[in-house]
């Protein structure tokens, strides 16, 4: 058992940490922010969810139309391998614009437009490169928000919405300016 004397001034140093206030002392408390705006809500979600034109992406094309030109090339220059086949058929590429949701090592069965091809470049390159299936989702997944930011932010805006209140007012100024 410890001594009184002991005790007492580590009591008296804990209690006049915490009669300081927030930010004084010892103990502190976390300086509260404000609650972002819906504009700066949206903002912070386009950084943290939509490529910057030009960005890297690690794997050889940019986001870019330079980027977009060569996954387009990957898609006319690979062929899906039986070794990897499989997981190319599982990749979603789902996209606004129609229904096709999933390759097929069929080439022939697969939708031809633009932002289909490449994502289906995309997946050919990765899986050839040895990307696991989640990996190649991923890269797929930052591709389509590229191509599609207002659905990728909306889409965000919506599931945040569930449990942060501050979401369904950045979903309503979207809606009133046209941008979902």
């Amino acid at each position: 058992m410890s001594s009184p004397r002991v005790l007492l001034p580590a009591l008296a140093l804990a209690v006049s940490a915490c009669a300081a206030g927030p930010g004084s002392g010892i103990l502190t408390w976390p300086t509260p922010r404000p609650t972002p705006s819906p504009v700066e809500i949206v903002e912070q979600l386009r950084l943290e969810l939509i490529p910057a034109v030009d960005s890297p992406t690690g794997y050889g094309p940019s986001f870019g139309r330079a980027g977009y030109a060569e996954l387009l090339d990957w898609n006319q220059s690979i062929t899906p391998m039986e070794l990897w086949a499989d997981e190319y058929e599982a990749l979603d590429v789902t996209l606004p614009c129609c229904r096709a949701a999933h390759a097929n090592r069929d080439e022939t069965r697969n939708c031809g437009c633009g932002h289909h091809a490449a994502l289906f470049g995309a997946s050919k390159g990765l899986l050839q490169r040895g990307y696991t299936v989640a990996q190649a989702q991923s890269e797929i997944d930052r591709w389509k928000a590229f191509f599609f930011p207002k659905v990728r932010l909306a889409t965000e805006l919506q599931l945040r919405a569930l449990t942060d209140p501050a979401y369904p007012q950045a979903i309503e100024n979207l809606q009133e300016q046209g941008l979902c």
